[in-house]
C-alpha cells in the first residue's frame, strides 16, 4: 500500500514538472543564481 502511495506521489510531481516545463514555467538553468561577468558581479573584481 505504502508503494503505490509514493509511486503515486512520485508520478504526480513528475506530471506537474513536466506540465510546467511545457508551458514555460520551469525553465532548466545552469544552477548558478549569480552572474558570472565580473562587470556585472561586483564581488568577483579585484
Amino acid at each position: 500500500m505504502l508503494f503505490y502511495v509514493i509511486g503515486a506521489c512520485v508520478l504526480v510531481f513528475g506530471i506537474v514538472l513536466a506540465y510546467g516545463a511545457i508551458t514555460g514555467r520551469v525553465k532548466l538553468d545552469d544552477g548558478c543564481c549569480c552572474p558570472s561577468d565580473p562587470s556585472r558581479d561586483l564581488r568577483m573584481r579585484e
